[in-house]
């Protein structure tokens, strides 16, 4: 091949690759632009969501909870001095 031959072989190379580098770019554009959107409508629904929580509701059954039966712990004998209950 001749000089001329590579240098016509290169420009179109260069030619392809810039084509590509372009297309790309716009699927980076068209990318960003589809996870802006998401982000901003979950960070839309988180406040939505916070306004309406009423805060006095927070689990006053869990708060207020009793057991109705206590476990008894069962004293172990004849145990070595470290595992003794005292």
């Amino acid at each position: 091949m001749t000089t001329d031959e590579w240098n016509a072989l290169l420009n179109k190379l260069t030619e392809a690759w810039e084509q590509f580098a372009v297309t790309v770019r716009q699927a980076a554009d068209a990318l960003t632009k589809i996870f802006g959107q998401l982000y901003e409508e979950k960070e839309k629904r988180a406040k939505e969501k916070a306004m309406f929580v009423p805060h006095y509701k927070k689990n006053q059954y869990l708060k207020n909870y009793t057991p109705r039966y206590k476990a008894e712990r069962r004293i172990q004998k004849h145990l070595p001095y470290q595992r003794r209950n005292y």
